[in-house]
């Protein structure tokens, strides 16, 4: 019997899990029905969903598709969101307001 490397057999197992996904995959068309038609999709993942009257609007992070869309009164402005801004936070006076919650017991001074 032949026996089989650690190495071939780590790369056979990342082929066929690369298959299998894809394979997964395949299924997942574009949604359309009613009024409205989605005639493309993307692989994105994170964001957040924004609504208003009868309408709801889910964006994603790490989209591709940085296009505007637009149809009838509706206009999609695609893109890329802007990151948040930076939060800096001082440490050098921490150990001051920890030494005055611990003494008093109240909140921020």
């Amino acid at each position: 019997m032949k026996s089989i490397s650690l190495k071939v057999f780590i790369q056979r197992g990342v082929i066929t899990l690369l298959a299998v996904s894809l394979l997964i995959a395949l299924p997942a068309l574009a949604q359309s029905g009613g009024d409205y038609e989605l005639s493309w999709s993307t692989i994105d993942g994170g964001g957040g969903t924004s609504s208003g009257g009868p309408y709801t609007l889910t964006g994603t992070i790490g989209q591709p598709d940085a296009d505007w869309a637009s149809g009838g009164d509706y206009e999609l402005l695609g893109g890329f969101w802007p990151g948040e801004p930076l939060c800096f936070v001082d440490f050098r006076h921490f150990a001051r307001f920890a030494e005055y919650w611990l003494e008093t017991g109240t909140g921020l001074p």
